[in-house]
């Protein structure tokens, strides 16, 4: 089955083997298309951080995102992060033009330096990187990076987060440029 053309859906996969063999299956891949895909819990993962450690995180916590920020921060710094699938991934990149594929992470701006080096750590190297924390994923990708993409006339957007995935397909609802999302669960 090939992805839902309907923009406010999304194809639920559970392996970022699968979600590459669907794009490449239902021929998303051209010089038109811009892939986008979010960093944490899509690419790379870390042993012990998942959705349920920030649930606990956040209840720990008292719903205080910066202590749980920071004691996410301390435990990525002493961590490698693993790929959810090296190998599916580079055969991806092999098969498109690497200039059109992005990251988009609701990471802070600050942890540049940090970013680079553990997606440099799982070996996704030269693929430019953005940074939404504190706005929209939909608005930063309509905003900030399609201006750099003036042919792209798709999208394929791959995010761990239904709410990324939301806001995206409200932000290219009425734009004549197609979106095709993925809501990745990275099975640990």
């Amino acid at each position: 089955m090939c992805l839902v053309s309907n923009r406010h859906r999304y194809r639920a996969v559970g392996e970022l083997k699968r979600a590459v063999l669907i794009i490449q299956r239902c021929k998303l891949i051209d010089e038109n298309t811009l892939y986008v895909f979010d960093i944490d819990e899509t690419l790379m993962v870390y042993d012990g951080i998942d959705r349920k450690w920030w649930k606990k995180k956040m209840v720990e916590n008292n719903e205080n995102e910066s202590l749980v920020l920071e004691e996410w921060l301390k435990q990525i710094a002493n961590h490698e992060p693993k790929h959810t699938h090296a190998s599916s991934f580079n055969t991806f990149l092999e098969n498109v033009n690497k200039n059109n594929i992005v990251c988009l992470t609701a990471r802070k701006g600050s942890l540049q330096n940090i970013t680079e080096q553990h997606l440099s750590q799982i070996g996704v190297k030269d693929i430019p990187v953005y940074y939404s924390y504190g706005s929209c994923k939909g608005k930063i990708l309509k905003e900030i990076i399609i201006p750099n993409y003036p042919t792209i006339n798709n999208i394929v957007f791959v995010d761990d987060n239904k709410n990324n995935i939301s806001s995206v397909n409200k932000a290219f609802y009425n734009e004549n440029i197609k979106v095709q999302c993925y809501y990745f669960v990275h099975n640990l």
